[in-house]
């Protein structure tokens, strides 16, 4: 069984192609706008936490948000 990335750059590590470009350009730019954000993994994937809250997450893969059908 793999084990689970604990860190943004394990998951990226996972991830090839334009997919990968995509999350590396978004990343940066979430460090530009929140540079005192610090990264984490958070419900699996890839996410920026201000003051103990998820501020952005970016997974490689659509995630269905629980609002829309």
């Amino acid at each position: 069984m793999a084990r689970k990335p604990t860190t943004i750059d394990e998951y990226l590590a996972t991830v090839r192609g334009e997919k990968r470009a995509a999350l590396d350009k978004l990343r940066k730019t979430i460090r530009t706008v929140v540079p005192e954000a610090e990264e984490c993994i958070s419900y699996a994937i890839p996410a920026f936490r201000l003051h103990g809250k998820v501020v952005a997450g970016f997974p490689a893969v659509r995630v269905a948000s629980p609002n829309t059908s």
